[in-house]
């Protein structure tokens, strides 16, 4: 099995610690390989992560991140996420040839179950496996994609290496980051999202990217939220709730803290911590919480709203007005007058 990561060194120890818990998960697979680009991680993180790894007998290779500057021939405004999100599109080149597909994952994560099944999963006429996000119809449009159209998640992706190379998918996801530049809003998730076609995405069980509104919301608040046209079936979404294989930590309006943070409420904080306080990373102090006094009122102001009318809050900023703002910017980078700024 063949795990790819790409952090920096604000991140390193989250990573650890999904490394960590991948590793307790997994020990009946026979061979894992851990491939990790790094884009600048102490060297004591450094040395913790290649300790954990080689401790359970697996192998670990690191690689510096590619210079996207020089690759996109401009500067790109990430914002609130860090450039080191695109290295996943660009395995191809990064990863040596006996490699033919990869899982990826983000390191916000922790694995709480073997990911056998996920890997075994059959991607030969597929570009990439995901778990079809819930997301409104809009989204699509915006990535010129239809109503009904998948909308992949890429906090968890499996990519068919060999088909990549074969296909030249690298120059493809160059090209789009490229015409749109900084307008990206999820960055590789709309690179993903946009390229890849409609009949070459493998649709994975949300357990295998069980992510943060599936353990708040219930399965017709989370479609009315999201304005979700197309997503997983009510099945699907409660045997992630109850026996999720990936825990990804996103944020979400009715969860405002991830467990890192001090004051967390997260309902899996614990399951977060129990993998934590096992790992090399369990002296390390939990975030604090820097937020401004209007963010903290604004979020708890939410918090103690109907969920009734927090639904129908988020359903209209989730399902118009972001994805508009989204379009907007998109439309700006394509015109020539805001991409690489």
């Amino acid at each position: 099995m063949d795990i790819f990561y790409a952090f920096n060194d604000a991140y390193a120890a989250l990573a650890g610690i999904s490394i960590y818990s991948l590793l307790q998960n997994n020990k009946e697979c026979e061979n894992i390989r851990f491939f990790i680009v790094d884009s600048g991680i102490s060297k004591i993180n450094r040395e913790k992560i290649k300790n954990v790894i080689e401790e359970s007998g697996r192998e670990i290779t690191f690689y510096e991140m590619p210079s996207f500057g020089e690759i996109l021939g401009k500067d790109v405004d990430t914002g609130r996420w860090n450039i080191n999100v695109y290295s996943k599109l660009f395995v191809g080149s990064i990863l040596p040839d006996d490699v033919h597909k990869v899982i990826s994952v983000d390191c916000d994560t922790v694995i709480v179950q073997s990911l056998a099944e996920l890997w075994n999963t059959d991607i030969s006429k597929a570009i990439v496996a995901g778990v079809n996000e819930a997301m409104s119809k809009q989204y699509r449009f915006n990535l010129g994609k239809k109503d009904q159209d998948y909308y992949l998640n890429s906090g968890l992706l499996m990519f068919n290496v060999d088909a990549m190379r074969k296909e030249g998918y690298e120059q493809k996801f160059l090209d789009y980051m490229k015409k749109y530049g900084s307008s990206l809003a999820y960055l590789d998730q709309d690179a993903v999202n946009a390229v890849v076609p409609q009949n070459r995405i493998a649709i994975i069980p949300p357990k295998f990217n069980a992510i943060t509104p599936i353990f708040c919301c219930s399965y017709k608040e989370l479609i009315k939220s999201r304005r979700a046209s197309t997503y997983c079936t009510e099945k699907e979404f409660r045997e992630a709730q109850t026996n999720p294989h990936i825990i990804h930590f996103t944020t979400f309006f009715m969860n405002d803290l991830r467990p890192w943070f001090e004051g967390s409420q997260h309902s899996k904080r614990d399951e977060f911590l129990k993998y934590k306080d096992a790992s090399p990373w369990k002296e390390e102090p939990l975030w604090k919480d820097l937020r401004e006094g209007r963010a903290k009122a604004k979020a708890h102001l939410i918090k103690i709203l109907p969920r009734r009318l927090q639904c129908t809050i988020s359903s209209f900023l989730h399902g118009v007005v972001v994805p508009n703002q989204n379009k907007k910017k998109m439309n700006k980078a394509l015109n020539g007058s805001g991409a690489g700024e």
